[in-house]
């Protein structure tokens, strides 16, 4: 199993749980989801599994870009 894998099946829960209290949407939270770890396996070229501190601000930029693009206000709350 490589680095990201491990994150993915350590940390997925986590930024899913995190994404759908910010998103209020089963599916977009999916979506934005597998974006991050997409980043994160993208990032990562095998030098480690990445921390969960850092999923969550991968997470938080998807989800702001997404909520950007769709013309939603985002509220202040990291």
């Amino acid at each position: 199993m490589n680095a990201a894998e491990s994150a993915f099946r350590r940390h997925y829960d986590q930024v899913y749980r995190y994404l759908r209290w910010r998103t209020h949407d089963h599916h977009r939270a999916e979506e934005l989801t597998q974006q991050v770890f997409a980043d994160a396996a993208a990032s990562l070229r095998e030098t480690g599994e990445p921390p969960l501190a850092w999923l969550y601000t991968v997470a938080k930029r998807r989800f702001v870009d997404e909520a950007r693009k769709r013309g939603a206000q985002i509220s202040s709350v990291s």
